[in-house]
């Protein structure tokens, strides 16, 4: 199997895996009634971080010959990105067909709620989960290992 593959293959699998942590903790969420609780928020960012590192030391023990730092954050941006793209989709479908009054709900409890819609709920979602995936994969490439390049 070639890198690129590897590449995406790994970005894809923690991809899933990370979007199903996200789903089953919003739907935590939701059960307990616990909207905008800053405890799964950083349960979420932990997840991350902890998802992204696996993908990290999965790609790292496939490859023959050691990672470059570049490589390394652009997996992890990579991985976040597939877990909050499949995330934002169950997201509109939860939305849509499930409690359509949920985006009321979100409007109401947030400060810029007025201005919100399905599809900026969707970019924000998906452009903090990649800063957190660059961010994890820079603290993890880093401060915790050392690849070269």
């Amino acid at each position: 199997m070639n890198q690129a593959h590897l590449f995406k293959s790994t970005a894809i699998k923690y991809g899933l895996y990370l979007s199903l942590v996200m789903i089953i903790m919003f739907l935590l969420m939701k059960v307990e009634d616990m909207s905008g609780s800053l405890g799964f928020g950083f349960v979420e960012v932990v997840m991350i971080y902890l998802i992204t590192g696996r993908a990290l030391d999965f790609y790292e023990s496939h490859t023959p010959r050691e990672q470059s730092y570049a490589k390394s954050i652009g997996l992890a941006i990579a991985t976040s990105f597939c877990g909050m793209l499949f995330f934002v989709l169950f997201s509109f479908g939860y939305m849509a067909f499930s409690e359509s009054d949920y985006l009321e709900h979100l409007r109401e409890i947030v400060p810029m709620g007025p201005y919100l819609n399905v599809y900026l709920i969707g970019a924000l979602i998906i452009i903090i989960g990649m800063f957190i995936g660059a961010l994890s994969g820079f603290l993890q490439t880093f401060l915790i290992k050392e690849p070269h390049g």
